[in-house]
């Protein structure tokens, strides 16, 4: 039988930087990336990976009563990546056995993550930060337990625009065992103050000799696929979730038979319609068993608030959402918005 870290090495080489396909995957995000929004993409096509909303580790291994919710597998297990986060290495390294054997493509540490109450709890950016001993300790514990899934870190340039800084830390990474890294190209201060700065992940891409994918700003379906002519993928948010037909748009355009996202050039058979009224009332049924009734109410409100930005009236939609005190009676006014404003029922993608 082959062993595990053999395994490994074979897998290395055969998704390395010499991959012939690009992947565009889904970026995790903080209550949105459930089974509810991977379930809709899905509905399109789906995506080549999902990564998963990420799970704190103390909490899910405390047995929280909500935690079961952040590992349902829809829409397709075997193109789910779990996104894992912890200021300590013993849980994340325990959380990390526990999802190995569980299933799926792939275990993120997640190094990115910026959010104040994150880094205070030494957790998400705050890695990039500490002792590099104490990190790649950490790192070294969690692919001791996975044997089985991809590993990958989600990080961002660091404390400064320092490329050096970051290709030895990545470099680091490899060496302790990571197959794969994402590039957010923006510092740990400025969240989403200033442009993604690509260059860094074409650099990235030809200095390691893993896949590295870019993550940041992604506007339409052509910009995704010019995103880097190196790195081995692309991976979306926030467009994702205003366009969970992104995907769709991408593969129609590798296919040689889309014109630009949201322009019709008049070539029959060359656009498609998605109908926004539906897809918004799709998602909200889907929520009814990807998620806990508790989360009903937030995570709605999350997604239309990217989602309604397809509206000529977004603002004014969007605003009655964030106020809605239920469920229904985000369905109602969702519907309301259409007999007043049929003409934006559907969309040309």
């Amino acid at each position: 039988m082959e062993r595990a870290d053999e395994k490994i090495e074979s897998r290395k080489k055969t998704v390395g930087n010499g991959i012939t396909e690009k992947k565009f995957v889904l970026a995790p995000m903080a209550t949105l990336t459930h089974e509810g929004l991977r379930s809709l993409i899905g509905k399109f096509g789906g995506c080549s990976e999902y990564f998963a909303e990420m799970i704190h580790a103390p909490s899910f291994l405390a047995g929280g009563q909500f935690e079961k919710w952040y590992i349902k597998p829809g829409p397709e297990l075997s193109r789910i990546v779990w996104q894992i986060t912890c200021g300590e290495k013993g849980p994340l390294a325990e959380l990390a056995g526990f999802l190995d054997n569980y299933g799926g493509l792939g275990i993120d540490i997640n190094m990115g993550c910026c959010a104040p109450l994150i880094l205070k709890q030494g957790a998400g950016a705050a890695w990039m930060t500490k002792d590099i001993s104490h990190t790649l300790s950490m790192v070294e514990g969690v692919r001791e337990k996975v044997r089985n899934l991809r590993l990958s870190v989600k990080l961002r340039l660091g404390e400064t625009e320092d490329y050096g800084k970051l290709l030895g830390f990545c470099r680091s990474l490899v060496s302790a065992g990571v197959e794969l890294i994402t590039l957010h190209p923006r510092t740990i201060q400025e969240k989403f103050k200033h442009l993604a700065r690509r260059k860094y992940v074409e650099a990235l891409a030809r200095d390691l000799q893993i896949p590295v994918y870019g993550n940041g700003d992604v506007r339409d379906a052509q910009d995704a696929a010019g995103f880097s002519e190196v790195c081995s993928g692309v991976m979306i948010g926030r467009k994702a979730v205003q366009c969970p037909w992104i995907f769709k748009s991408i593969r129609k355009l590798f296919a040689g038979n889309n014109s630009p996202e949201g322009e019709n050039n008049g070539a029959g058979g060359n656009t498609e319609l998605v109908n926004i009224r539906e897809t918004g009332l799709d998602f909200l049924r889907i929520l009814l068993t990807s998620q806990p009734e508790e989360f009903y109410l937030t995570r709605a409100k999350r997604f239309f608030f990217y989602f309604c930005d397809n509206l000529s009236f977004a603002h004014y939609i969007k605003m009655k959402i964030q106020n809605a005190r239920s469920l229904d009676q985000i369905e109602s006014l969702w519907k309301e918005y259409f007999t007043k404003v049929p003409e934006d029922e559907t969309k040309i993608f």
